[in-house]
Formats: structure tokens, sequence, C-alpha cells
């Protein structure tokens, strides 16, 4: 499975940058405070195919779509971003976050025991992050 990529603010980026770019300013005390920026949300539906067999042995194919959204904010601090506390991935069918996304950003699950959307999801959620002009990637340094 694809690793979830880690994220960064480009240098140099500032909140006239990011109004630019189709992000728009907090007007509430909703989930950021008032004068953030509240970045780009994107939607994900993935559809996933699972076989099984029945009582009778027969094999069945059932199809799921799965909804996920993608919310990026920033505080009255842009340079203070990062893509852990700043990102949320919500599993809109339950309206909570994805928790097995996360799991397996921390190490706390293995591919093996996750489930079978989150590869899926993984590719559309890079795709998307990497489309992003203000952010770029954090390259793993070797040892």
């Amino acid at each position: 499975m694809e690793k979830i990529k880690r994220y960064k603010l480009k240098d140099g980026i500032n909140k006239e940058q990011l109004l630019q770019m189709g992000c728009k300013e907090s007007d509430s005390l909703s989930y950021v405070c008032k004068g953030a920026i509240i970045g780009k949300t994107k939607s994900i539906t993935i559809r996933s195919k699972h076989e099984y067999k029945d009582k009778y042995g027969n094999l069945k194919t059932i199809y799921d779509n799965c909804e996920f959204d993608i919310d990026i904010a920033f505080t009255n601090n842009i340079q203070n971003w990062n893509d852990f506390d700043n990102i949320i991935v919500l599993d809109s069918d339950w309206c909570q976050p994805y928790q097995p996304f996360y799991n397996y950003l921390n190490g706390k699950i293995s591919i093996k025991t996750a489930p079978k959307i989150l590869p899926l999801f993984v590719s559309a959620y890079n795709e998307y992050m990497d489309s992003l002009e203000f952010l770029e990637e954090i390259k793993q340094q070797r040892m």
C-alpha cells in the first residue's frame, strides 16, 4: 500500500496568497478562531467492491460507496501550520474523524489489519494534497 505522504506549507506563503488560491477567511467562532483561514475542503467518494460466499456457497458481490471529507485550516499564525493538527479527515457517513487513516499514519495499524477501503482513500488523499499549490511534500531523509 502507498504510504500517506506528509506535507508542509511552501516557504513564503502568506494570508493574501491563500485567499487568492481560494481559501476563505473565517467570520465566526466555528471550529477556527475569527480571522483565521479556512482552507480547501474536498469531498471524496470511494466505491469499493466486496465479495463473499453466502450460506449456500454462492459467490455474492456488494458495492459500497464511502464518503470522506478532507478539511484544511490555518490559525492566525499561518507559519505554525502542520499536516497533523491542521488537516482533518472525516468519515462523512459517521461525521467523525476517519480513525483508520490516523491509526495508519501513527503506525498503530498495519496494512494487514487496515480496512480494505484505506489504500484507495490514501491514494486519493495523496493525489488531492499533491494538487494544492500552497503545499509541498516533506521528503523523508534516508538513513
